[in-house]
């Protein structure tokens, strides 16, 4: 993308709340901006989707291949980093990793009740207070949180 471009897409971004500028710094003359993302969640309305669904398409899946790939990295990179060779000693950090996936077939109400109860405990993993980077019984530590009504294939037949 040109330069001129790339404003006018982060100017927009944040123009919409999506993001907002944490630090500035100048070298040589140049105002270096650092963003951060506001948004807690992105929901798409199906009726843009449906309106335009080539470029939709493409840009949803930008946007999920972006967000598993970085999940993807960081627990990769995680478990590189972790000691496994010694069991967890008394009050030392786990090294414990959890991921989990399961499918399941709903009904509509309780699909937004697991919605809600995940968005609230990401909720309030969010609000817990942040350990000082020096603090050494803290390390970070990612959640990610994926709920989608899931559309697959058995036996040739596409099952909702």
């Amino acid at each position: 993308m040109t330069s001129n471009r790339l404003y006018y897409h982060f100017n927009m971004l944040e123009s919409c709340g999506l993001i907002k500028v944490v630090r500035t710094q100048t070298i040589n003359n140049i105002i270096e901006k650092y963003y951060w993302t506001t948004a807690k969640e992105i929901m798409v309305d199906q009726d843009i989707v449906k309106s335009n669904p080539g470029i939709i398409t493409e840009d949803l899946n930008r946007m999920i291949v972006a967000a598993l790939d970085a999940t993807k990295e960081d627990i990769v990179r995680s478990l590189q980093a972790l000691d496994f060779s010694s069991e967890k000693e008394e009050g030392g950090k786990s090294s414990e990793i959890t991921i989990i996936r399961k499918k399941r077939r709903l009904k509509d109400e309780d699909y937004e009740k697991m919605s809600q109860r995940f968005k609230d405990l990401l909720e309030e993993f969010d609000s817990l207070p942040e350990a000082e980077p020096s603090d050494p019984d803290a390390r970070v530590y990612s959640a990610a949180y994926f709920l989608y009504p899931s559309f697959y294939y058995e036996n040739d037949e596409k099952i909702k």
